[in-house]
């Protein structure tokens, strides 16, 4: 190409430019480049503005596109906080067949799984939403139930098969077998839990007496005395108050819940609550200011909730009770949700607490099967649920969110109590944020 041409393909160009330049309201009068750019600058903007219109942020009722006509509602204070369950997807390498027991570590950054066949034990590290499998762990006699100390230092499992109990001591990302404690439990391990102060640890089994508490003296475990009145039967759920006054022990024959008050290493019996469970108590779990006392058990209601003054636990009434035979159970580290592992469709039911009111939440997704042991993190960011069907492990990120917006996709009438018509300014999925053009005038 000769410079000639060149230079009028340069001068085509520039005029060109100029002339779209004006036709979206510029008002150049001269082709010299240099003024191009504060021309660009100076143009009108391309948004439509309409007065009374406003930008506002909500979170999505459905489905839409960008541009799409919407309706809000604004809520006016925070009694709407809510949570979104988001299922992560799966991890890479899943246990080989049916989960029983899960238990996050302190600080969250591990997640144990015991399950039925070898290895019975998966622990997890986490890296944001990503659990990925630790190798070199001896695995344990059999998988029924698992338990970090608070300082993440031990692994406790309960199993099947002799000896019963498996500890770990961790290093960094290595769990190391210790050797095993002098006296065993007597038979096949169903709970376990350590007291919040990593000195006691509680295995429920299902050979009399029960009920074994070990006291921890650096890597040794030592058996305690039996407490004088036992468990009526096999021991299947066990759970420590977050102050370590009180042992709580679900069984399989009535009263189905004995709580024990200790004292030093003496653990009493207290008197049975008025309203006992229904039926055999699977999971027991302590709320973490220690107010309530949460029992899953085989007859319905499924569920039973009590509330805690000094040495008297109240049943509490009015909770909609799961589908099915409560197996597992868990408080929130904020005492805000309950969720229960069960059988029967949805598998999971999770509540939300107001006060002594427990309300079940809709919308979580549904597990693949028979939900049994379950955990919530104590940053509650997360909650586990071990299963009787593939992929046997399923983790949700739970996500608080104050809908203090709420945007609804339009509809041949405006849903009751929308009212700002507008346009989103993005495209989402129910639960998603987004932002709209609201025109309120």
């Amino acid at each position: 190409m000769s410079i000639a041409s060149e230079i009028t393909r340069l001068q085509t160009a520039k005029a060109n430019i100029k002339t779209a330049i004006n036709t979206k309201g510029g008002s150049l009068t001269t082709e010299t480049i240099s003024s191009y750019a504060t021309a660009i600058n100076n143009l009108p903007s391309g948004d439509l503005t309409i007065e009374g219109q406003q930008t506002i942020t909500g979170i999505l009722t459905g489905t839409v596109d960008e541009f799409d006509t919407v309706y809000s509602k604004f809520i006016s204070d925070g009694s709407n906080w809510d949570t979104v369950h988001n299922k992560l997807s799966d991890p890479a390498d899943l246990p080989t067949t049916q989960g029983y027991g899960v238990s996050f570590s302190s600080d969250d950054t591990y997640l144990a799984v015991a399950y039925h066949a070898s290895p019975y034990l998966t622990v997890y590290k986490r890296s944001g939403d990503t659990f990925t499998k630790l190798t070199g762990i001896t695995e344990p006699a059999g998988g029924r139930d698992v338990s970090f100390s608070s300082d993440d230092t031990y692994l406790a499992v309960a199993s099947y098969d002799s000896p019963y109990l498996t500890v770990y001591k961790r290093s960094g990302d290595t769990f190391t077998k210790l050797s095993n404690p002098v006296d065993l439990p007597t038979g096949n391990g169903y709970g376990v839990s350590f007291s919040s102060d990593d000195t006691y640890l509680a295995v429920a089994h299902n050979t009399s007496p029960y009920l074994t508490v070990y006291k921890r003296s650096g890597d040794t475990f030592t058996k305690l005395s039996n407490p004088v009145d036992l468990p009526t039967r096999i021991g299947r759920g066990v759970s420590f108050s977050s102050d370590d006054t009180y042992l709580a022990v679900a069984h399989s024959d009535s009263p189905y819940l004995t709580v024990y008050k200790r004292s030093g290493d003496t653990f009493t019996k207290l008197s049975n609550p008025t309203d006992l469970p229904a039926g055999t108590g699977n999971g027991v779990s302590f709320s973490s200011d220690d107010t309530y006392l949460a029992v899953a058990h085989n007859t319905s209601p499924y569920l039973t909730v009590y509330k805690r003054s000094g040495d008297t636990f109240t049943k509490l009434t009015g909770i909609t009770e799961p589908a099915g035979t409560g197996i597992g159970v868990s408080f929130s580290s904020d005492d805000t949700y309950l969720a229960v592992a069960h059988v029967g469709a949805p598998y999971i039911t999770v509540y939300k607490r107001s006060g002594d009111t427990f309300t079940k939440l809709s919308g979580i997704e549904a597990l693949a099967g028979t939900g049994y042991g379950v955990s919530f993190s104590s940053d509650d960011t997360y909650l586990a649920v071990a299963l009787s069907t593939t992929p046997f492990i399923t983790i949700y990120k739970t996500t608080l969110i104050n809908p203090t917006t709420l945007i609804s996709p339009a509809l041949n009438t405006i849903p009751l109590g929308y009212h700002d018509l507008g346009y989103a300014k993005e495209s989402g999925v129910e639960n998603d944020e987004i932002d709209m053009v609201s025109i309120f005038r």
